[in-house]
C-alpha cells in the first residue's frame, strides 16, 4: 500500500521565508499566477470534465530543462502553485493506487538496461546531446519567457525548439538553443546543482538508488507538482532518463518502477527499421483525455522520444546525438551567458547514497 504525505506538510516544507518569497516572488507576479489559476478553475465544464491548467509549466528560460508541460515547478513555486490551486478546489497530491504487473515490454527493457556497461563522463570530455521538440496550445497555458522574472502564455500555433548541450563531469552544462519564437539562438552555461532531481549533476545521480524500491522511494520523496504522486513519478522518470549521462543501473531501476505504476501501459511499434516500446501514463480519473508517453529504443533502453497529448496542448521531443566528445564548440563558451549563480541558488540538500 502506497503511503501519501499530508498536502499540508509538504506546502511547510516548501515554504520560504518573507524575505525570500519577496524577492523571487513580488507581490504583482503573484497575483498574476493567482488569476491564471483562479481564471482556469472557472472554465467551464465539457463532455470530457473541467478544463485545467496545466500546473506543472512555468520554468523559466535559465533553467537547464526543455520547455515541457509535464515538468514539476521549481521547489520555491511549488508552494505557490499547490496553494493557488487549493484555492482553486483542486487536489494535487491523490491516494496511491494498488501496485499491479509490470506492463509488457519492461522487464525485457530493464534488463537489457541492467546488461549495458555504464560508460562515465571522463575528465576533459562532455556528454552531447542533441533535443528536438515541438510544442502547441493555446495561450492561456503558462509557458516559458526569455525574462526568467515573467510569467508568458504559450504562442498560439506551433513552437518548435532545438536544444544541444554539453556536460562535463563536474556538472557544467553548456546550451545551444534556437527556437521559431525566438530570439534566433541563445547560449547559456549552467552549474548543475547536486540535489536537483530533475536535472542531477553526474556525480550526484551517480550516487542514486540503482533498485527499483530505492529509487521509487527517492522520487516520491522529492517530487511535486501534478495531480497524484504516480503522474509526478512517471514525470521525475522522464526528467531523469532524458539527461544523456544517466548509468544504465539507473535506467533500469526507473523502468523498473515504471512497471509498477497501475496507469501505465506499453505499445511496440517500428520506426525506420528500429524497434521502439512506448510507455504511456493514462489517469482518466484525475486528467481526463490527456496521455503522455516515454519512447524506448527496444534494443539499448534508451529514451529516444516522448510526448503528452489531450487537453488542449501537445507537445513532442526527440533525443539523439548521444555521445561524448572531447570539446564545445567555441562560438558557445564564448557567448554563452553564465548562470551558475543562479543555478546554485536553486540548489537542494544532497541526495541520499545508494541502498
Amino acid at each position: 500500500m502506497t503511503s501519501v504525505r499530508d498536502p499540508f506538510d509538504v506546502l511547510t516544507t516548501h515554504r520560504p521565508d518573507e524575505p525570500t518569497l519577496q524577492a523571487d516572488w513580488p507581490s504583482p507576479r503573484r497575483a498574476e499566477l493567482l488569476a491564471r489559476v483562479l481564471d482556469a478553475a472557472t472554465t467551464p465544464t465539457t463532455a470530457n470534465g473541467p478544463t485545467r491548467a496545466w500546473a506543472g509549466t512555468g520554468v523559466g528560460a535559465t533553467k537547464p530543462r526543455e520547455p515541457s508541460l509535464w515538468r514539476r515547478p521549481l521547489p520555491r513555486l511549488a508552494a505557490a502553485v499547490a496553494l493557488a490551486a487549493a484555492i482553486g478546489g483542486y487536489t494535487l497530491i491523490s491516494p496511491g493506487t494498488p501496485r499491479v504487473a509490470p506492463a509488457a515490454g519492461l522487464d525485457t527493457l530493464s534488463a537489457i538496461a541492467r546488461s549495458a556497461a555504464a560508460q562515465p563522463i571522463p575528465a576533459g570530455q562532455f556528454a552531447h546531446l542533441l533535443t528536438q521538440s515541438h510544442q502547441s496550445g493555446q495561450a492561456t497555458s503558462l509557458a516559458p519567457t526569455a525574462d526568467p522574472d515573467k510569467v508568458g502564455a504559450l504562442p498560439q500555433g506551433r513552437v518548435s525548439q532545438t536544444r544541444e548541450s554539453w556536460i562535463s563531469a563536474d556538472g557544467i552544462m553548456w546550451v545551444r538553443d534556437s527556437s521559431s519564437a525566438g530570439p534566433a539562438v541563445e547560449r547559456w552555461k549552467f552549474c548543475l546543482p547536486q540535489g536537483d532531481i530533475a536535472q542531477p549533476s553526474p556525480a550526484a545521480i551517480d550516487q542514486w538508488p540503482t533498485d527499483a524500491a530505492g529509487l521509487e522511494g527517492l522520487l516520491r520523496s522529492e517530487v511535486s507538482g501534478s495531480t497524484s504522486e504516480d503522474e509526478a513519478v512517471f514525470v521525475a522518470i522522464g526528467d531523469v532518463l532524458r539527461l544523456g549521462y544517466t548509468p544504465p543501473a539507473i535506467r533500469a531501476a526507473a523502468i523498473e518502477v515504471l512497471g509498477g505504476l497501475p496507469q501505465v501501459t506499453t505499445a511496440t511499434r517500428t520506426v525506420n527499421g528500429v524497434a521502439l516500446l512506448d510507455v504511456s501514463f493514462r489517469d482518466e480519473a484525475a486528467r481526463p483525455g490527456v496521455t503522455a508517453t516515454l519512447t524506448f529504443d527496444s534494443s539499448t533502453s534508451e529514451l529516444v522520444a516522448e510526448s503528452q497529448t489531450g487537453g488542449g496542448a501537445d507537445y513532442a521531443a526527440e533525443y539523439s546525438q548521444r555521445s561524448l566528445v572531447r570539446s564545445v564548440p567555441a562560438e558557445v563558451t564564448a557567448a554563452a551567458v553564465d548562470q551558475c549563480d543562479r543555478s546554485d541558488s536553486n540548489a537542494a540538500t544532497a541526495v541520499p547514497s545508494k541502498g
